[in-house]
């Protein structure tokens, strides 16, 4: 069996996912696979379904954002993003008021699954952008939508 070792990048200290809680995660994940040679793994970066996104998903589906990059990404076998807004209904309120705060529909979770995305991390800055209720909400959606996170 061939081993490959992969290099990231060093995570930064104020709002990316530390790298110690991305391996667990992933570890976890490939031992849940059968026993092969080799496994594949696509990591993404800041997926945002809000603001000029939201627009657009509400025109073509929440499908829209991941029709042309699907392919690749339901193709690896473990696939991780950085959901980075909340999935919560438009009536949650947010517990203070920030310069950048972000939401989107907790119906976009399906468009993660969609993409074949497996996991994804909710530990960012804007996860509390709308507060306990609205991660309560975008938790229920990724469970919903059989995403881990």
């Amino acid at each position: 069996m061939q081993k490959t070792l992969i290099m990231l990048n060093k995570p930064r200290i104020n709002n990316t996912v530390p790298f110690g809680i991305v391996l667990i995660v992933v570890s976890f994940l490939l031992a849940t696979l059968p026993t092969r040679s080799q496994v594949s793994f696509c990591a993404v970066g800041d997926v945002l379904l809000a603001r000029s996104m939201s627009v657009r998903i509400a025109d073509s589906g929440v499908n829209y954002p991941f029709e042309k990059v699907r392919a690749i990404i339901s193709a690896a076998d473990v696939a991780f993003a950085n959901l980075e807004c909340p999935l919560c209904p438009d009536g949650e309120r947010p517990p203070v008021r920030k310069k950048f705060m972000f939401r989107s529909e907790p119906e976009y979770a399906s468009g993660l699954r969609f993409a074949g995305f497996d996991v994804v991390s909710v530990a960012n800055n804007h996860a509390l952008d709308y507060g306990s209720g609205g991660r309560a909400a975008t938790i229920r959606a990724l469970d919903s939508a059989g995403i881990a996170h």
